[in-house]
């Protein structure tokens, strides 16, 4: 299962075209279709107007997400920091997806996943 995660702070910014939850949708269901996802195979958790610098995990829809991946499963963001602000977020998480056997992929670093050994990983930990 592939698993998106869109997320805007403010309203000005769902009005962005470059971090709108329109567009973040559009690049999760891309990859999807890019990497032989079906539509039934792909959820999209959006959390509208709620800021970075709240966990993942604290998050309504991030929290959803977090109890709805098992191992296998792929989630993906359109952006980094669509899904983290903190730094130590989002190590902590990237090791708690690898322990889970769940891949991430934060789509403004690459394809690959960033719980991988790909360039992805690379740009993700510099």
């Amino acid at each position: 299962m592939l698993l998106g995660y869109s997320r805007v702070s403010t309203a000005e910014q769902a009005a962005d075209d470059r971090s709108s939850l329109e567009n973040q949708e559009k690049i999760i269901r891309g990859y999807a279709m890019a990497k032989g996802f079906s539509q039934f195979d792909t959820a999209v958790y959006t959390d509208a107007g709620v800021s970075a610098t709240i966990p993942l995990r604290n998050r309504p829809a991030g929290k959803e997400l977090l109890e709805t991946a098992k191992a296998g499963d792929t989630v993906i963001a359109s952006k980094l920091d669509r899904m983290f602000r903190s730094a130590n977020d989002a190590l902590n998480m990237v090791e708690i997806f690898k322990e889970k056997k769940i891949d991430l992929v934060l789509f403004d670093l690459g394809s690959d996943p960033v719980n991988g050994s790909g360039i992805s990983q690379f740009f993700f930990t510099i």
